[in-house]
């Protein structure tokens, strides 16, 4: 028994075999994820640009109000995200102020006398391979744009005319 033992640990013959399947699977891995990680970065994308469409749209029909301006925002998205994705939008009309010295997240505020739209969008994009791994078949996406008409200044209400 002692000799078989020795003659084993020295007989190379397959060890590439044992290699090349480790590699392989390993490869496959690696694979996978690739897969997954284009899949998650291509929707972020697509999620991305329907949002910034989606507040270029309802800063375009402001002057209708509201109701439209959210119309506007969410048909947009959904005609610009793949139509097997289910996408949530938020749109929320408010005041923009183009000033660099203030903080990029506080140049726009929610309410008042509206000259821009902030549109958020949320849609869960599909893994296919990660699920063994993370347990979840699907990681949430949200994207959110800002847009103002040119100028920065509000529009005149209707008494101002």
């Amino acid at each position: 028994m002692i000799r078989f033992a020795a003659r084993f640990g020295q007989d190379l013959r397959g060890a590439v075999a044992v290699m090349a399947a480790v590699a392989g699977g390993l490869l496959c891995l690696f694979t996978a994820a690739v897969i997954d990680l284009g899949v998650l970065v291509l929707h972020t994308r697509r999620v991305q640009g329907a949002a910034d469409l989606a507040a270029l749209s309802a800063v375009r029909v402001l002057d209708r109000g509201e109701v439209a301006a959210r119309v506007a925002a969410d048909r947009t998205v959904q005609a610009n995200v793949s139509p097997e994705a289910v996408v949530s939008v938020s749109t929320t009309l408010g005041v923009y102020t183009p000033d660099p010295k203030i903080d990029r997240a506080r140049r726009f505020q929610p309410g008042g006398a509206a000259n821009a739209a902030r549109v958020e969008a949320i849609s869960p994009a599909p893994l296919f391979f990660a699920h063994l791994l993370l347990g979840r078949d699907k990681v949430v996406v949200t994207r959110r744009a800002v847009a103002a008409r040119m100028g920065g200044a509000p529009p005149k209400g209707p008494q101002e005319k």
